[in-house]
């Protein structure tokens, strides 16, 4: 690990100016840790004190000390390391999926993470496949909605705000009140709906559901 200083322009073109966004940074300042290869391995969370960060890079080097002992063959590590990286948003929906089908055997507690990891890694991708496509993000809510009437919905406040959003503008798309009222409940009774990041869009999406 090598310290590296990124900051955000907005100037069209500048090299890596979504970088922050692209590993899940979601406020200035945001510290993280990535590997040789700038693939993330712990976003710091703690106290912003020379303590704090030094936790942090003890985790994050601790990480980085498990992938080496598991690709060395280590197997009892193959879950805790897959589960760290799904965490850090390492792999696509398709990619996770091998892997998760790779692993064998897996004790109960490791399984039952690891399929609520792989929900929000499919909303991620399709997130991020989407983009500002409108039709795409219209195709991304009707298939959320089908993951909800599966229970499969995301465990973060991340996952779970753009899971929401767009079934709320598929329903909008349709006209479609009875969908849009359940997606505002859903969206209050997700990790996201008591984040104060996403009171903003509780307030809008209250607005939206008078005006259908």
């Amino acid at each position: 690990m090598v310290p590296f200083l990124h900051i955000t322009t907005r100037i069209p073109d500048h090299p890596y100016d979504k970088l922050m966004s692209e590993k899940g940074g979601t406020g200035f300042p945001t510290l993280m840790f990535l590997d040789d290869q700038g693939r993330k391995l712990l976003k710091h969370t703690g106290a912003r004190t020379t303590e704090g960060f030094s936790a942090s890079l003890e985790n994050a080097a601790e990480f980085l000390s498990q992938i080496r002992k598991f690709e060395s063959g280590d197997r009892r590590l193959a879950a805790p390391v897959f589960i760290r990286q799904l965490e850090n948003g390492w792999f696509g929906y398709d990619e996770a999926v091998k892997r998760y089908e790779e692993l064998g055997k897996l004790k109960s507690k490791d399984r039952k993470r690891i399929k609520a990891l792989l929900v929000d890694t499919e909303v991620r991708t399709m997130v991020a496949d989407a983009g500002k496509d409108e039709r795409k993000r219209l195709a991304a809510g009707a298939h959320f909605v089908e993951m909800w009437k599966d229970k499969r919905t995301p465990s973060t406040a991340q996952t779970a705000y753009p899971f929401w959003a767009f079934i709320a503008d598929h329903a909008e798309a349709k006209d479609d009140k009875r969908l849009f009222k359940r997606a505002v409940a859903g969206f209050k009774d997700s990790p996201a709906g008591t984040n104060p990041r996403y009171r903003r869009f509780a307030e809008d999406l209250k607005k939206r559901l008078k005006r259908l």
